[in-house]
Order: structure tokens, then sequence, then C-alpha cells
């Protein structure tokens, strides 16, 4: 069964086959990455590019800690490092 996923500012998370991800962006970046031998995907919303004293706090808030995060993340459910891709890049407004 289908859950949805949402995603707030500065954390990340997974799904699996219909799961459905999905944050509100406004200047943030999300990263999406996949894995398609196993339908494994994960979505970060990045708030700021450089980690600060929290990194280790909130690890996907920063651009610099968050896709290694992610990876980890996904790598826990079954995902492997070398078969993700790049989905999706999106936000960044001016």
């Amino acid at each position: 069964m289908a859950r949805i996923v949402r995603i707030a500012i500065g954390e990340a998370g997974t799904g699996q086959h219909d799961d459905v991800l999905f944050t509100i962006l406004g200047s943030c970046i999300a990263i999406m990455l996949f894995d398609k031998k196993y339908n494994i995907g994960g979505l970060a919303h990045i708030m700021l590019g450089k980690s600060q004293d929290d990194r280790l706090l909130q690890p996907a808030k920063y651009a610099d800690t968050a896709v290694p995060y992610l990876v980890r993340l996904m790598t826990h459910k079954g995902a492997a490092p070398h078969r993700l891709k790049a989905a999706k890049i999106a936000g960044a407004s001016e």
C-alpha cells in the first residue's frame, strides 16, 4: 500500500514502490535520488549550503551533509550507492 511521505524543511526521507515523497519549496533545494533495481527513492529538503554547529542534529538541512545522509538512509532500506541516480533537483529561487 502506498504511503504519502512529507519531507519538511531540513529533513530527508525515503520511500519504496508506490510511496509518494513530497515537499514544498521556496528558496530551498530538493534533491531526489532513486535506486531503480529495488524501487527505493529518497528526498532531501536542503535549506543552507554549508553546515553549521547543528549539522549532526540536522544533516539534511545543509548541502554538504544532506547527500551523504540521504545515501545512508537509502542504503538502510536496501539501496546500493553505486546504483543511485539523481532523479530530480529542484528549487533555489533568487
